[in-house]
């Protein structure tokens, strides 16, 4: 299912925040191969470019974005490019979402 606009932007806001959090230069919504961030909530991660050569990326690399709802979005190099999500979202659904992700940031 194709991620709309809304989407695309929280995430760039969560990116951004675990950005500030970290002091770093990444934005893991790119594939530059930054560290992946993980919590009890949520975890981001950059493109993975391993095809499966990556111990425990055998059965295909984790997505992109995934949150303990089961809302699983993925992109192709970085967000905006071929982004897909498993399920379709409400604007207040998204922002509740959104709100926790920053919250556990």
């Amino acid at each position: 299912m194709e991620v709309p606009a809304f989407i695309e932007d929280g995430l760039m806001l969560i990116a951004h925040a675990i950005k500030e959090k970290r002091g770093d230069t990444g934005l893991l919504t790119s594939n530059y191969g930054e560290p992946e961030f993980e919590c009890p909530v949520f975890s981001m991660r950059t493109y993975c470019w391993c095809d499966g050569d990556r111990p425990g990326h055998e059965d295909g690399c984790p997505p992109n974005f995934q949150h303990k709802s089961g809302l699983v979005i993925e992109w192709y190099k970085y967000l905006g490019r071929g982004t897909q999500m498993n399920r379709s979202l409400t604007v207040k659904e998204w922002c509740a979402i959104m709100r926790e992700c920053l919250e556990a940031v």
